[in-house]
């Protein structure tokens, strides 16, 4: 399990014991939004700090992009809505 609140922090929780595997100062406020692969190693995020991250869990959680969003985007569902899925968000966010 992800989840992310108001502190900023991502904390990642072994699904079958609840046992904290990970966590990361992750944006400098709120965290709206989170979005997992289903297959790949991606995570998505966005924060009311008005950045959409990507992290990589394969890389120990590293954060392998940051791009400005409106503070009027909560969601990287909403993201997802304009025609991408989280695979493709980590290839258009790349370039």
């Amino acid at each position: 399990m992800v989840i992310g609140a108001d502190d900023g922090i991502l904390r990642v929780y072994n699904y079958n014991t609840l046992e904290k595997v990970h966590q990361t100062e992750a944006h400098t406020d709120y965290v709206r939004s989170i979005d997992v692969h289903p297959t790949l190693s991606f995570i998505l995020t966005s924060s009311d700090d008005t950045t959409i991250k990507l992290w990589d869990w394969d890389k120990g959680l590293k954060c392998v992009m940051v791009r400005p969003h409106c503070k009027d985007c909560y969601t990287t569902s909403a993201m997802v809505a304009y025609g991408a899925c989280v695979e493709h968000l980590a290839h258009r966010m790349a370039q």
